[in-house]
């Protein structure tokens, strides 16, 4: 059997706590809440022996309130939301190459064999092909992509970052009330 105390209001009903609500606050059934005492202040307050609930054969139940519903709801945003951010990072578009690294080992004979006029229209050519890269159909290609990824990206962080402040939002807000 498990100890309950009745906590006396200023309507002058007596509301059933047990020692689980010390330092908590409980509602009156008038509707007036009611500042449950510690546990040195329990021992003042009237006794009333009650049979505990496995012995009066009920189970009992725990409900989610408003705090543990944000709390999850922020968890399944963030997380519905972390595999597509992940997924877009891991396939976030490369920019292509246009020029061979090996450009230099492949022609450095053909270099080493021109002359100081064929060097310098050489030199001209791939000046004028870095100036132009900007223009190159797969440049804008890959631009086009790329901003597309990005905008993914970033649609998908957000939805991540409200998950994590609805989180946060929960973990901040106040237990419910004890009845």
């Amino acid at each position: 059997m498990s100890t309950h105390y009745l906590l006396p209001c200023a309507c002058g009903k007596r509301t059933e706590i047990d020692a689980g609500q010390a330092g908590l606050s409980v509602r009156c059934d008038c509707g007036a809440q009611l500042a449950v005492p510690t546990m040195r202040g329990l021992s003042q307050l009237e006794r009333v022996e009650s049979p505990s609930a496995q012995e009066r054969g009920e189970t009992q139940q725990t409900s989610w309130g408003a705090r543990q519903g944000v709390i999850f709801l922020g968890a399944v945003i963030l997380f519905g939301a972390l595999f597509p951010v992940a997924y877009q990072l891991y396939y976030y578009p490369q920019r292509p190459q246009l020029f061979r690294t090996d450009f230099k080992e492949l022609n450095a004979a053909e270099i080493e064999q021109a002359t100081l006029p064929q060097t310098f229209e050489l030199w001209k050519e791939l000046k004028l092909g870095f100036e132009q890269q900007g223009e190159h159909p797969q440049i804008q290609m890959y631009l086009a992509i790329e901003k597309q990824a990005r905008e993914k990206l970033i649609a998908t962080g957000a939805v991540a970052a409200v998950g994590l402040l609805l989180i946060i939002v929960g973990l901040f807000m106040k237990p419910a009330v004890a009845r």
